[in-house]
């Protein structure tokens, strides 16, 4: 019997998503302190030059053209900064969870986090063409009929609500290729999409389902440091004046920890997800019928 006829037959279903996923989170929750301190601060930089940037024009900061286009650059450098984090941050976790942290390793950026964000960039590519054309046929509907009328409301709104579902279909159906380009064995990104949406057939919503839960719970781990900021910002207020440094730095902390964490949890399902479908339905599930037996 293949891979996907025997992850078929066993059916895992969202609760075993999301145990395989806490599970490696507990597992490996030591060597994680130890490796995302690195890719935490190289959030922490593009997310503190945001959050400065912000309290400035907030305080009316005034700039010249000149001043205008350093800015400009200096952020894109800052995002630039932050989009390699995010690709070597995935890397690490598929690849720790999937193939274990020895043979993994830490954080790092090299050739094969370079070819996963490429590879991530083309699968949004072929994914937003046909959500875009949609999109642009919600535009185009806008011109078709009388300013007021009930057709000039209503079929834009359903097309651009059709493209908003099917962009989710196609998300989670792609989930797997994701961890898969982060793997040496699975060259290219047509080959990993195909195999994904192959092997998702039938699990859509126990994968997108699953993937809210995960979601929901990031929001509300996320809570922690954002929470923390409110005695500073309300601090400022209360004395009527601009945000403080000590505003600042809690605020970037803040939000780059909300980040890891989104990022840690959202990677580490969708790894789940390519354990249980793809690379080792088998030991996927007889783990989670031997857990649900204990």
């Amino acid at each position: 019997m293949s891979d996907q006829a025997q992850a078929e037959y066993r059916k895992p279903g969202v609760g075993d998503f999301l145990s395989l996923t806490f599970d490696y989170l507990k597992g490996d929750a030591k060597g994680l302190l130890r490796v995302l301190p690195l890719p935490w601060l190289l959030l922490l930089l593009p997310v503190g030059v945001t959050v400065w940037f912000t309290f400035q024009m907030q305080a009316g900061m005034p700039l010249s053209m000149e001043q205008g286009g350093v800015m400009a650059a200096g952020f894109l450098a800052v995002v630039l900064v932050e989009i390699l984090a995010y690709a070597g941050l995935s890397v690490m976790i598929h690849r720790r969870m999937a193939l274990g942290p020895r043979v993994a390793g830490g954080f790092r950026f090299g050739r094969r986090e370079l070819f996963y964000l490429l590879k991530y960039i083309a699968l949004l590519i072929l994914m937003m063409l046909p959500v875009g054309a949609m999109g642009a046929a919600g535009i185009f509907a806008v011109t078709l009929f009388p300013e007021g009328s009930a057709l000039y409301f209503w079929v834009p709104a359903l097309i651009w609500i059709a493209a908003f579902v099917f962009m989710t279909v196609l998300g989670t159906r792609f989930m797997l290729a994701m961890p898969a380009f982060a793997m040496d064995r699975h060259p290219g990104v047509i080959g990993p999409m195909k195999e994904s949406w192959r092997r998702t057939r039938g699990f859509f919503w126990r994968l997108f389902l699953g993937m809210i839960v995960i979601m929901l719970i990031s929001m509300l781990v996320s809570i922690v440091p954002m929470a923390a900021t409110i005695p500073f910002t309300f601090g400022d207020m209360l004395a009527n004046s601009a945000p403080s440094v000590v505003t600042l730095i809690a605020t970037a902390v803040g939000q780059s920890l909300m980040m890891l964490i989104n990022l840690v949890l959202l990677m580490a399902y969708f790894t789940s997800a390519y354990i249980f479908l793809w690379a080792h339905p088998d030991r996927a599930a007889e783990n989670a019928a031997r857990a649900a037996g204990a």
